[in-house]
């Protein structure tokens, strides 16, 4: 028997039975390891698999107007953090945004309530 192993959106892996043209959904899961597993387990081969999650290109052209006002600098590292999911980037911006992106005022930051207070510096 013939499967297809699709990745149809987060999480979720069909399985799919050939029947000549046509395929018929036979399994869901979560992982496309346990969809593999199935498969294996059904004694059948998988004839093609589109198995890998599609990645989403990002677009920066719509840079939020508080970042563009804050510089360069500022922008570019927004970039970064955006591109890379990158806590520590994330942090060092908002923090930036927050003092008019000035590198020397975010050590010197004297707001004690704001949450992100105490990872200004190390991320």
């Amino acid at each position: 028997m013939t499967y297809i192993i699709d990745h149809e959106g987060p999480r979720k892996f069909v399985v799919y039975e050939m029947d000549g043209r046509n395929r018929v959904a036979i399994e869901e899961f979560k992982t496309a390891h346990s969809a593999k597993k199935f498969v294996k387990f059904k004694g059948g081969n998988i004839e093609q698999a589109d198995i890998t999650p599609k990645k989403r290109k990002r677009k920066f052209e719509d840079v939020p107007v508080m970042v563009e006002h804050c510089g360069k600098n500022t922008v570019s590292l927004w970039k970064q953090a955006q591109s890379t999911n990158s806590r520590k980037k994330a942090i060092r911006t908002m923090c930036l945004m927050c003092v008019g992106g000035v590198t020397k005022e975010v050590r010197l930051c004297p707001s004690v309530d704001c949450p992100l207070h105490k990872f200004r510096l190390t991320g």
